[in-house]
């Protein structure tokens, strides 16, 4: 063979396997159970699809269990639909309707979540249960009678006009966001995420109590700062001058931010910290 023939097999093969290379790198590698690193060949977008929900079942708990996709929840529809990738299901089990969504991939391929899209009918359920992995979830408009639980490790969730008697929030990494009027307790847990919280007009919380590591927490009512705090082991209990209700927040802030501002009707609030 000659020598010119081998150089450009040589070439050839190499360019090949650069392609390769190059292909593997774009889409990312995956850890071994032996510590080893095994590149994914495929990656490929999931399509959202009618998922053939009960158009008028009542629903009293809502559950959304969701790893890596956008999960938004519209109210005000007449009928109840839901759209959404192959690894989205859902089951209705008496009146708790539960939405899951686990990300498929193997060794050698990997989806990209479709888009999830709850539309259910304007009326208000008992029980709101919220678990976020690395996806999203939000939800606009909605009146839970009972309790809102929401836990997120590293994604998010936005929760926006959303009234309820009970809140606990937990994040881990990620961040969650809540607007709305509560008539209950407020229970906050933070890790290294953040919170945000708009209590608004009407909410009964008169109490902030809990404790800090190395995070940091600023509560506001009308307007006016009310408590700062950003230290370590330090235990904060406070009065909140101007609002209206007897409720306690209670905190839990390790390395992570908890921001709080609180409408009340009286705009006679005095610093707590003055």
């Amino acid at each position: 063979m000659k020598k010119s023939t081998i150089v450009v097999l040589f070439l050839l093969i190499a360019g090949i396997a650069c392609c390769i290379a190059a292909a593997c790198m774009g889409i990312g590698d995956i850890s071994t159970e032996d510590g080893s690193i095994m590149p994914r060949f495929i990656q490929y977008q999931e399509e959202a699809v009618d998922k053939a929900i009960d158009n008028h079942m009542q629903i009293e708990r809502l559950v959304l269990d969701i790893d890596a996709a956008q999960c938004t929840v519209q109210t005000g529809s007449d009928t109840c639909s839901l759209t959404g990738g192959s690894d989205v299901t859902w089951e209705l089990e008496g009146d708790t309707l539960t939405i899951s969504q686990k990300q498929k991939s193997g060794w050698w391929w990997k989806s990209k979540p479709a888009p999830i899209t709850l539309n259910i009918q304007d009326v208000a359920i008992a029980y709101l249960d919220i678990d976020v992995d690395a996806g999203a979830v939000a939800i606009t408009d909605l009146t839970v009678t009972q309790t809102v639980k929401c836990n997120v490790d590293a994604g998010a969730a936005e929760l926006k006009n959303v009234d309820t008697n009970r809140l606990e929030l937990d994040v881990d990494a990620g961040g969650i966001t809540y607007s709305g009027r509560t008539l209950g307790p407020v229970k906050l847990e933070c890790d290294a995420g953040g919170i945000e919280l708009d209590l608004q007009n009407g909410s009964t919380i008169g109490q902030v109590t809990g404790t800090i590591d190395a995070g940091e927490i600023n509560v506001l009512v009308n307007g006016k700062q009310m408590l700062k705090r950003d230290g370590f082991a330090e235990t904060v209990s406070a009065q909140l001058p101007g609002a209206i209700g007897v409720n306690v927040l209670t905190f839990d802030c390790d390395a992570g931010s908890i921001s709080v501002e609180l409408t009340a009707k009286e705009e006679n609030a005095e610093s707590a910290d003055a």
